[in-house]
């Protein structure tokens, strides 16, 4: 079957897309098949929009810890997975914060995720050894540079692209031809 969606990425042996406040799941082991009416199946959907406001049009999917993050422009939902998609399970919702750029949102090894706010670059990380997340603004000595090229175009924003230079770990984030580096090291 086939299906379309605006973000697409693999993670445990199946992929994963979102289109408007649904997230889909491909079977295990097979990235062609999105059907989930075959008894057994291990493909899924699910309907974010009914977990919290602002998930009516998810953006982005990052790993982060052995979960993943699904990213709305005005909220993140963190959940659990399993191979069975009836065992999926809601973590945790952070509301106000989210993404406006999909290709913005680069993991940082399994318990870090930088991505592209309307308030600047921000993170989301544990809070302590729980694992529990939270938004951290570690974008604010650049947000006043960001928050000018949002604003200046905000196409160009939804557009952005961010990659983290496997050298020396800096997130680098393209908006339309401008290119801001931030360079974090908590050492």
């Amino acid at each position: 079957a086939q299906l379309s969606g605006g973000f697409v990425r693999a993670f445990d042996n199946q992929m994963h897309s979102l289109s408007d406040d649904r997230w889909h799941n491909s079977e295990i082991g097979d990235p062609a098949d999105w059907t989930a009416l075959n008894a057994g199946s291990n493909a899924g959907l699910r309907v974010l929009s009914n977990h919290s406001r602002g998930a009516e049009e998810l953006v982005a999917i990052a790993p982060y810890f052995e979960n993943l993050a699904v990213f709305g422009q005005d909220v993140i939902q963190i959940w659990k997975t399993d191979p069975t998609p009836g065992n999926y399970a809601r973590v945790q919702i952070l509301n106000n914060t989210g993404t406006i750029s999909g290709k913005s949102v680069v993991e940082i090894g399994d318990s870090d995720v930088f991505y592209l706010s309307r308030s600047g670059i921000r993170s989301l990380r544990a809070r302590d050894s729980s694992n529990s997340a939270h938004v951290g603004d570690i974008g604010n000595p650049i947000d006043t540079l960001i928050l000018d090229g949002i604003t200046t175009d905000i196409d160009s924003a939804k557009a952005a692209v961010g990659i983290v230079d496997p050298r020396d770990g800096r997130y680098l984030l393209a908006i339309g031809a401008k290119i801001y580096v931030f360079s974090y090291f908590p050492s």
